[in-house]
């Protein structure tokens, strides 16, 4: 009986480890279903983009100092109240400096005004947070003009880069450039 408690927690923690090393799992993935009017398929069978779910990420970088927690904790509470939506904060540890956030935009992908209310946060949480210094690590692929859009000349260093690697354009199309 103690072997298979310590086996169980084991497991636990390294499904943990392996969520925090960036390693894909369906370990969170019943959490895109929470608000979809798709029924949660079995494990190892869940789909959510292909099951019509609506997720959007808010995944900003957040100094670990309490003052900023705070004052981005209250940010994403009032915005994603004002929308309608739960406030879903993470915080997950990324050095003794920084954490990686994530917060998950949950709505039915089938509904208009859900799907608007969402959006509408989400572009909420973003200019927000650039206004209090809580930039995303990652984009999602509809708001790449949001971080492109500028004129400064990282831009152009970033496209001649792309041009001389992916001439062709295959990967990551329509990310992460102009």
């Amino acid at each position: 009986m103690r072997h298979r408690r310590i086996a169980t927690r084991a497991r636990a923690f390294n499904a943990a480890l392996q969520l925090i090393a960036g390693r894909p799992s369906q370990v969170a993935l019943p959490l895109a279903y929470w608000k979809s009017s798709a029924l949660l398929p079995p494990v190892g069978k869940m789909d959510p983009a292909f099951d019509g779910c609506g997720l959007l990420w808010y995944p900003p970088l957040v100094p670990m100092r309490p003052e900023f927690v705070k004052r981005y904790v209250a940010l994403v509470n009032e915005i994603c109240t004002s929308h309608g939506i739960e406030p879903l904060i993470t915080l997950t540890t990324l050095s003794d400096r920084c954490f990686d956030s994530s917060v998950p935009l949950l709505f039915d992908h089938g509904d208009a005004n859900e799907t608007a209310r969402a959006q509408s946060c989400y572009w909420a949480l973003l200019e927000a947070g650039q206004r209090e210094g809580f930039l995303p690590y990652r984009m999602n692929v509809d708001a790449m003009q949001w971080i492109t859009g500028c004129d400064a000349p990282y831009w152009d260093i970033v496209a001649a880069i792309k041009e001389a690697i992916d001439p062709s354009g295959i990967i990551a199309p329509g990310r992460y450039t102009r």
